[in-house]
């Protein structure tokens, strides 16, 4: 019974090590993230939470993590709306086709530093599962939504089997399961809390919840419904690196009926290796300055001239000029051409004001007043709350509206389709690889999906499979190849030095211009 594991004041020391640097936003001294300190923005830091559907609260728990330094978002019940699915320019695994029911269940990944391996199979309406890499550092994210009138047992099923193939050890496993049991705080065992313990205990998952801060938390007129149903889980070989799980009740008050949770998670040493490429572009062409590129590649040839190149004879001669051919025109780009900057953070919404920070602020106050207002009061107390509450739901609505009619108002020069491509340019989401499906059905891992589509587009050359028609043509190939080396020079229709000076091909094709322009301009291309 691993999981039931409480956690010493050692395990909750923060270490000096760090997995990314995220921007520290000086232009937003308090605001949602105002609890945090520096030394945990350091850290790669995940909330959790149920939204109930609330347009409102998915956008303020956006803007909350990206004001925050959060890399990733599990959350449960997002708001879908007409598509049943969550419609957002970031990064997001969610089931998208072949779905019977609305989308309930989301992972928002926001750090750009980390590359995705998203298996579909391992996606439903209401348990997502990806896995992260960056560098040496892989970790396993489950996010749940077990719906409280349903049989648990399909659920954990699909949990177990989406652990059995995440590849890794380090998994995060969280979310509502609406099941109740005093091992994260409830006051009394559920039956469905028992069950899900004991199959906490056969995955070896550990309980990171703590306290006994309600992760459910509703005012109805006069009474107070809390519980304890939202849940965060961690394996064994990630659980001693888990940090500050605390439940924050005025991170997103915009939620109609639960809080938000928060943790950070430190990998040690393994935090400081850099990325790996998405790319192997080095240099941004759009800003080249190719006259000073073509002055840098006159100097850095200069002692490699015709004569030399004629005069190579052996190999490691080519491979010295080869050499200094592209030291030159490394030197010429780094002159010339700036790099390509790395991946950004992204930037907080631009529609988030002061006003809504007032109001988010006198949304926290009133909620404090509830707990010490007298009873006879208690009535207009909480009605206060509700249509402030409203109202705060009701300008970030506004204040989302208002920023998208001032952008399409602005034109500065520009037409009115330039706007829309630079809208659609933000907008577009990036697509992750997909994993493949071998042919017997099998989910093939990165790897594997490499080889299996090379072998599919570019078989191996095996005679043994050929069919009879590729027999064939083999065999007219190989006789077509034996009468042209056979065949005397004077009998071709062209000279070998016809065929490897390439000179004399453009002059014939250019000969040809007039006769056929397209085709003559498609040759001039090939001989190049």
């Amino acid at each position: 019974m691993g999981f039931l594991e409480r956690r010493s004041s050692e395990q909750r020391k923060a270490s000096s090590y760090v997995i990314s640097q995220t921007p520290q936003y000086t232009d937003h001294p308090t605001g949602p993230h105002e609890h945090l300190s520096r030394k945990t923005e350091a850290r790669l830091k995940i909330i959790q939470i149920n939204t109930g559907r609330c347009r409102a609260a998915l956008h303020e728990v956006l803007q909350v993590a990206i004001e925050g330094g959060y890399s990733a978002v599990l959350i449960q019940e997002p708001y879908v709306g007409s598509t049943g699915r969550v419609d957002t320019r970031y990064r997001c695994v969610q089931k998208m086709a072949t779905r019977d029911n609305p989308v309930k269940s989301a992972i928002i990944i926001l750090d750009p530093s980390f590359s995705l391996v998203e298996d579909h199979t391992m996606v439903t309406e209401n348990i997502v599962t990806v896995v992260l890499e960056r560098g040496p550092v892989k970790l396993g994210l489950v996010s749940v939504y077990f719906e409280g009138d349903k049989n648990l047992n399909p659920y954990l099923s699909t949990v177990h089997s989406c652990m059995s193939r995440v590849n890794t050890n380090t998994v995060i496993v969280g979310g509502d399961i609406n099941a109740k049991s005093q091992w994260w705080g409830c006051e009394h065992e559920e039956p469905r809390g028992t069950t899900f313990s004991e199959f906490a205990a056969q995955q070896d998952l550990y309980v990171l919840n703590e306290g006994t801060e309600p992760t459910f938390y509703i005012w109805r007129g006069d009474n107070l419904y809390t519980s304890r149903v939202d849940v965060t889980l961690a394996t064994s070989a990630l659980f001693h690196r888990v940090q500050n799980w605390s439940v924050q009740a005025d991170l997103v008050p915009s939620a109609p009926d639960h809080r938000a949770i928060t943790f950070a998670i430190d990998f040690g040493k393994l935090a400081h290796s850099p990325p790996p490429p998405k790319t192997t572009r080095l240099y941004n062409s759009k800003k080249a300055d190719w006259v000073k590129f073509g002055v840098s590649m006159d100097v850095g040839l200069a002692d490699l001239t015709v004569e030399m190149i004629e005069a190579i004879e052996t190999p490691d001669d080519l491979e010295k000029a080869i050499g200094q051919y592209t030291a030159a025109i490394k030197k010429a780009c780094d002159d010339s051409i700036p790099l390509i900057s790395p991946s950004k953070k992204y930037k907080p919404a631009n529609w988030w004001t002061k006003d809504l920070n007032n109001l988010k602020r006198e949304l926290k106050i009133l909620r404090g007043r509830i707990k010490n207002a007298n009873s006879r009061r208690r009535d207009v107390v909480v009605e206060e709350y509700l249509t402030a509450k409203e109202k705060y739901n009701t300008e970030i609505e506004k204040a989302k509206t208002s920023s998208w009619v001032e952008f399409c108002a602005k034109q500065d020069g520009e037409s009115v389709w330039d706007g829309i491509y630079r809208v659609l340019r933000c907008v577009s989401k990036s697509q992750e690889d997909v994993l493949l499906k071998d042919n017997g059905g099998n989910t093939l891992d990165a790897q594997q999906s490499v080889d299996f589509l090379a072998q599919t587009f570019y078989p191996a050359d095996v005679l043994d499979c050929e069919t009879d028609e590729q027999r064939a043509i083999r065999i007219r190939t190989d006789r077509a190849e034996e009468q042209l080396r056979a065949a005397p020079c004077e009998h071709l229709p062209f000279t070998r030095h016809e065929l490897t000076e390439t000179r004399i091909l453009s002059q014939i094709l250019e000969g040809c211009g007039s006769e056929n322009p397209a085709k003559a301009k498609q040759g001039r291309l090939l001989a190049a």
